[in-house]
């Protein structure tokens, strides 16, 4: 007779789980002995770590200071590497890695992009927009099967990676290395072809969307004002949340307005990386650096990390500390809008749905409360402006604050029309549903040139307040 023993699962020093099977075999006086088969060993089960945002911030980090520190002339020198890494107003022929002639600074426009070839070549303007198209591409197509998969029920949302968080981990990694090698032997990015104010309208269309995704999870817009009996109350936006499902546009059927927006998430932060050379300055570096942030949360498909809220403000707040080290850098004023703006919205939104702070105000905490946290807030902002000079211009803490509140409202009546108006052509038998439920053709067509028109205009819009008139500065520079 033969007795077998079986144990459990059994961790492994690196926390790696194996699950094993022991066999004992005893002669118990039978006449006939049953042959052995040798099962194969089951193969180690990866478990995802616990807390996995530390390797998402060191990962990002990391590949951050390996770009400046291979696009530095000369690394081995602090002062050379010094004076790169702060270089905002580079002339003709500096920085460009030592090796690139590049336009450098306009002396009267503030937009005209300095980073870009003097003389560009074919393969410089071919290898920077197939990079970009390739890789988002590849992106729009991977996280529509990830959804498509999710509606089927072949994947839910867990803690560990699902294979299409892994095929879009890969791009990234590989579209990422791609672009450094690119840089070096090519050097431009899409910027040779497109205004400066693009790429800033994209980033800022990212900021107003996350906006938009994460209001079902808060209270209201701003300071939680659904705790409080005010008519304001009744401004709550809560256009993506699918409890919601009677009032909110859900312009594909079985497609959310959260699948929709977050196309445009895609969008920017690609469109936003390959449009930079991968330089050796500050800000560049720091863009950078978010943007492999970015990339992170876009390979977080249906992972449970992807809507951690902590995760998600630093990542809305990341804007900040890149906005503030390019601003400070190029010197002006520019400064005191970009810290103190992306400051007033964390304190205005973000602020509110940090878990710490939810936990403090059902404790009856009075220092987390509305008008404390404003009294405490507009006593820093007036002191910074103070100390530095600055207090005649305080209105500029507005600036910022107002364009991405406008453009949420926007946002927001934009989507209400476009589903009435889908709604409508239903009503009149225009659009109808496929056979199976699912929209039809037309349906399809109607929604996507009503999404693609609003977001051009928001982006043009954007570009235009952000960058000044849509135009490439060429007439400078040029040999």
């Amino acid at each position: 007779m033969t007795q077998s023993r079986k144990h459990g699962n059994i961790p492994d020093t690196y926390g790696t789980v194996h699950s094993t099977t022991q066999t004992e075999v005893t002669d118990c006086g039978t006449d006939s002995a049953q042959p052995l088969v040798a099962k194969p060993t089951p193969k180690p089960v990866y478990t995802y770590p616990q807390n996995p945002f530390p390797t998402y911030v060191l990962s990002a980090l990391i590949v951050a200071l390996a770009i400046i520190l291979t696009a530095s002339p000369n690394p081995t020198t602090w002062s050379t590497f010094l004076a790169n890494l702060t270089l905002s107003h580079p002339e003709r022929g500096e920085a460009g890695y030592g090796l690139f002639l590049i336009r450098g600074h306009h002396q009267t426009v503030a937009f005209a992009y300095a980073w870009r070839l003097i003389n560009p070549t074919f393969w410089s303007r071919f290898t920077s927009w197939s990079g970009y198209v390739v890789h988002q591409l590849g992106q729009f197509y991977i996280v529509a099967q990830a959804q498509l998969a999710k509606r089927r029920g072949e994947i839910s949302w867990a803690g560990t990676l699902n294979k299409y968080g892994w095929q879009m981990l890969q791009l990234n990694i590989l579209m990422v290395a791609y672009k450094l090698f690119q840089g070096h032997i090519w050097y431009d990015g899409t910027a040779q072809d497109l205004p400066e104010g693009t790429s800033l309208a994209s980033v800022a269309m990212i900021l107003v969307l996350d906006l938009l995704m994460e209001l079902p999870s808060w209270t209201d817009v701003v300071f939680s004002l659904g705790t409080y009996d005010l008519s304001l109350a009744a401004l709550r936006l809560r256009i993506c949340s699918s409890s919601s499902a009677d009032t909110m546009p859900i312009f594909l059927g079985t497609y959310t307005c959260t699948d929709i927006l977050h196309t445009i998430s895609f969008f920017g932060t690609c469109y936003t990386f390959h449009y930079h050379p991968p330089e050796a300055t500050l800000g560049h570096f720091s863009g950078f650096f978010y943007m492999f942030l970015l990339f992170w949360q876009s390979s977080l498909l249906f992972h449970t990390s992807h809507r951690n809220h902590t995760w998600t403000t630093a990542l809305e707040c990341t804007v900040w500390l890149h906005g503030f080290l390019t601003a400070i850098f190029q010197g002006g004023h520019g400064w005191l809008i970009f810290t103190y703006g992306f400051a007033t919205i964390f304190i205005f939104t973000q602020f509110w749905g940090l878990p710490y702070v939810q936990q403090q105000r059902a404790l009856g905490n009075k220092l987390f409360s509305v008008p404390a946290v404003l009294a405490i807030y507009a006593a820093l902002v007036t002191l910074g402006f103070g100390l530095s000079g600055n207090l005649s211009r305080i209105f500029f803490v507005t600036f910022i604050p107002t364009s991405e509140y406008a453009y949420l409202v926007f946002y927001w009546l934009a989507f209400l029309a476009c589903w009435n108006i889908v709604r409508g052509l239903e009503r009149v038998g225009v659009l109808r549903e496929d056979i199976d439920g699912r929209p039809g053709w037309a349906k399809v067509i109607v929604v996507v040139a009503l999404y693609f028109a609003i977001n051009l205009v928001v982006l043009l819009a954007y570009s235009v307040m952000l960058g000044g008139p849509l135009k490439i500065y060429n007439d400078y520079n040029n040999e």
